[in-house]
């Protein structure tokens, strides 16, 4: 993979806090994304989380949206084109949760369960496997939905609680 020097995260999230915080437009920006460099980012509510650089908020000044010093110059429902210093990137937008090789392995919950995902599938060990979906954009199972996703962690939403996934060995 390309170094994370040319993706949005690679500039200090001090620059990504400045402006306003974004609402409806951000929105449109929920789901798992993939860009030209193959880097995995999640965005909800607001922030980008990269799957190796950490998270960052969107940001809204005058009517644009931005991470990290590069502008939104367009969104399409499955594509977004980011410009900064004349450089440019697209976003593409996973649909199928199979499509989100970073899913793939064995996880332990905060509540101590153990599971291994592997083909779009999910399964818990002493359980039948149950198969990840995509709801608005994001990778979803049993109603809660993956908000951010790291090498190392996924955070997951329902309801206004959390869950969190730990890697567990390589």
């Amino acid at each position: 993979a390309a170094p994370a020097a040319s993706a949005p995260a690679a500039q200090p999230a001090a620059e990504a806090q400045a402006g306003a915080p974004v609402g409806a437009a951000a929105e449109r920006l929920t789901g798992v994304w993939v860009n030209t460099d193959g880097l995995l980012c999640t965005v909800s509510g607001g922030a980008v989380a990269f799957l190796a650089a950490g998270s960052h908020k969107l940001v809204e000044a005058s009517g644009q949206l931005s991470l990290n010093g590069w502008k939104v110059v367009d969104i399409q429902s499955n594509e977004i084109r980011w410009s900064k210093n004349g450089r440019t990137m697209e976003w593409y937008r996973l649909e199928d949760p199979k499509e989100v090789e970073d899913l793939k392995g064995q996880w332990k919950n905060s509540e101590n369960l153990e599971c291994t995902v592997s083909d779009g599938i999910c399964t818990f060990k002493g359980k039948k496997p149950t198969p990840l979906t995509m709801e608005n954009g994001l990778v979803s199972l049993n109603g809660r939905c993956a908000t951010a996703i790291h090498m190392t962690t996924v955070t997951w939403q329902k309801a206004g609680k959390s869950m969190r996934w730990t890697r567990v060995g390589n």
